[in-house]
């Protein structure tokens, strides 16, 4: 596209890998053949001398040639990385520098993000959200924010990019014959480009205007939204801690309660559904207490569905809309572990989790601690919103569930705008790698993983996803009592690493019996929510070390190699995680009863835990060398 310039580092370093693999295959082209030419003169004596002779001298220009060409490679793989490495440096910094940039104007932060203590919005002092009605704002709007690289590129090539400084507007595919009465449309940067009409909304117009809802969160999610139903607005570049930044050019929520879904089940504004009628889909009796908020919050939240799929049946989602007097933020969390995300999701890197901590000023850990024993997500983002609402001067205008909202919950949020059951909708398109989108160890990862998974070779990758599986497994069954409903899993994860160590081949039915086992964890996970803390606390780092085994089932790569360091700091960086002294490997005389097979149901429904109940089967090594007899 004219005056523009896509640049990524991902892209650079996969050109970078291939330089590498194209210098060592030209390498072992042009090795000579040192054994065959030693046996020449023995095999055919010596009047074969002068031919000899000449096979030394091709052999041994070819093998110059070819250490030319592999060194010019090498040389280009060096230059790419080295400039990946540099763009994402400066990328950085001017995103940094950029942000400084705002510091000292009316109080407002750099990141943009909502102003705690400043004025709340009101009838008589309205916040102006779209940049064309903006002129009598008293808030500045953000400066407008960078592009941001993929953070996945094919699988089998590229690292991770360096976490980026803050969030950045997402992008969306087109859909351009999708149309909503109403409103606003920008273009899609996603794939091609919609056409888009400009709308904008006041809080307080006595006629409303189209508002346009979003799809993202903290950060200028209004790209990330479909084209239908985006608006053009800036992007923000938040500093580090300074809590999400706002989206722009979306409208105000209304000031009124909202009125609850009555009655029938209305069509989606947004198109028809990906999947069948699982989940009924809701409607508001008044279509303008149905405010853009609200749609942005269930635009997300159906993609996310649509994306997730079959990955993740037994978790619930739920996303909030927070606004301020400097813009919007959405917010995202499941109802597993500490919002814990399905590997094959892409989320906008705008969007944001009660369990950031970045994005959270305020949350104390004790405070999440209780969170992750909500069985509903909804309530979860009701009180986050509650904590970090004052903090911020932002009140919650919108909450999108996937399950039903609790009507005590819904009376405490009289004066927001919900969604229960919202279906999965695939206007946007959230399971692949974008431009603007991140994976889940770029979305909630940690520093140090992201460049774990830059730095491994992509010869270790595969020893690298065995060793994370081996590490997490023996780490979760040392660190304390194993819920009785996860031992057949335990002790059928025991034996596939055992395979998978001895670089033998696993036999398909055990992939098979590991992923019902799989779901048997979730159903107890389920099961025990109103039971023991701890023992679900159990059953999730079970199964956390049962998605990392999985992972393990196929071609190792780049991608995969990221979601397997997201799922082990699910597990290691736990703030309730205890690496426990070992525990006992099995009965004492050294005695290994069969293995146990995997049962059709969860064993021990009632929560009972047992102590050092991993069983190896007869024939098998063992993982490791950690366990002792107790």
């Amino acid at each position: 596209m004219a005056n523009r310039l896509h640049l990524d580092p991902d892209n650079l370093r996969a050109l970078a890998d291939r330089h590498d693999l194209a210098a060592a295959r030209i390498r072992e082209a042009g090795r000579i053949p040192e054994g065959w030419l030693g046996r020449f003169r023995s095999q055919y004596g010596t009047i074969a001398e002068p031919v000899r002779a000449a096979l030394i001298d091709y052999f041994d220009r070819r093998h110059r040639r070819s250490e030319q060409q592999a060194a010019k490679h090498e040389r280009t793989r060096d230059i790419l990385r080295a400039a990946a490495q540099n763009f994402e440096s400066r990328d950085r910094e001017s995103g940094q520098d950029i942000g400084s940039r705002g510091r000292g104007f009316d109080g407002v932060p750099a990141s943009g993000g909502p102003v705690p203590g400043s004025l709340p919005p009101t009838a008589v002092n309205p916040v102006i959200v779209n940049p064309a009605t903006a002129a009598s704002n008293t808030a500045p709007m953000p400066v407008h924010g960078r592009p941001a690289a993929s953070s996945d590129i094919r699988e089998d090539v590229g690292p991770a990019p360096v976490p980026a400084v803050g969030p950045v507007a997402a992008s969306t595919p087109n859909r351009s014959d999708v149309r909503t009465p109403g409103l606003s449309v920008r273009p899609s940067v996603f794939g091609d480009i919609a056409r888009t009409q400009e709308g904008a909304a006041r809080v307080g117009d006595s006629a409303r205007a189209p508002a346009p809802p979003s799809a993202g969160g903290p950060a200028g999610i209004a790209s990330a939204v479909p084209s239908a139903v985006a608006a053009p607005g800036p992007v923000a570049v938040p500093d580090q801690g300074a809590g999400p930044t706002p989206v722009s050019g979306l409208p105000a929520a209304p000031l009124g309660p909202a009125v609850q879904p009555v009655g029938g089940v209305a069509a989606s504004p947004l198109g028809t559904s990906a999947t069948g009628g699982a989940r009924q889909r809701p409607r508001a009796a008044n279509a303008d207490i149905d405010s853009g908020d609200l749609k942005a919050a269930r635009t997300l939240l159906s993609a996310v569905l649509h994306a997730a799929g079959a990955t993740a049946p037994t978790v619930e989602w739920s996303v909030a809309a927070l606004r301020s007097p400097v813009g919007m933020a959405l917010f995202l969390t499941t109802n597993e572990g500490r919002g814990w995300l399905p590997p094959g999701l892409y989320l906008p890197r705008n969007v944001s989790m009660p369990w950031r901590r970045d994005d959270a000023v305020g949350v104390r850990d004790s405070d999440r601690a209780t969170w992750e024993h909500h069985p509903d997500p909804a309530r979860i983002l009701v009180e986050f919103a509650r904590i970090w609402g004052p903090t911020a001067n932002a009140r919650l205008t919108a909450l999108a569930s996937s399950i039903r909202i609790d009507p005590a919950l819904r009376e405490d949020i009289s004066g927001a705008a919900s969604a229960e059951r919202v279906e999965p909708e695939g206007v946007l398109d959230l399971r692949w790698p974008g431009p603007h989108t991140i994976d889940r160890l770029g979305f909630a990862g940690s520093a140090d993983a992201l460049a774990e998974a830059a730095g491994v070779p992509r010869a270790s990758r595969a020893a690298k996803g065995i060793q994370l599986g081996v590490d997490a497994h023996h780490r979760v069954r040392r660190a304390g009592a194993t819920p009785v409903a996860a031992v057949p899993v335990e002790q059928l994860r025991e034996r596939i690493l055992a395979l998978l160590e001895a670089a033998e081949p696993v036999p398909e039915q055990w992939w098979a019996e590991l992923r019902h086992a799989d779901s048997v964890l979730g159903e107890a996970i389920r099961s025990h929510w109103s039971g023991d803390r701890d023992a679900v606390r159990a059953l999730v780092f079970q199964r956390r070390c049962t998605e990392l085994v999985l992972l393990l089932d196929g071609e190792p790569g780049y991608r995969r190699l990221r979601d397997q360091l997201y799922a082990y700091e699910q597990i290691v960086k736990h703030p309730a995680f205890a690496d426990s002294p070992v525990v006992s490997a099995g009965p004492m005389g050294g005695v290994v009863p069969p293995p146990v097979a995997v049962p059709e149901r969860s064993a021990g429904s009632d929560g009972a835990r047992v102590r050092g109940a991993i069983v190896v089967p007869v024939g098998q090594p063992r993982v490791g060398s950690d366990a002792r007899p107790g």
